[in-house]
């Protein structure tokens, strides 16, 4: 990355209402804000907005993406799949 215009800010645009993830603004780590409940809801699909920080936010990219995560029945395993414009790449199994 190159200077402020090679920085990335990340945010969560879509598809979390309720506040139960969380991201870091500048790693754009997805992590579990509230206690999430299988049987009340057992796929949440996010939108993720990547924006650079050029110093003239007039010319400032950005990019999204649709994070898709699956609960499974284990409390401690669930996974993601994640998908842009094309394709989709996953799934990635992640343990707690």
């Amino acid at each position: 990355m190159a200077g402020e215009n090679g920085e990335l800010r990340y945010e969560i645009v879509a598809g979390d209402s309720e506040g139960q993830l969380s991201i870091d603004e500048d790693s754009g780590v997805v992590t579990v804000a509230k206690s999430l409940d299988r049987e009340t809801r057992s796929r949440y699909d996010v939108t993720i907005l990547a924006v650079d920080q050029a110093v003239d936010p007039a010319c400032r990219l950005s990019s999204s993406v649709i994070v898709s995560s699956h609960i499974s029945l284990s409390i401690d395993i669930f996974t993601d799949y994640f998908s842009g414009p094309d394709r989709a790449v996953g799934p990635i199994c992640v343990s707690a």
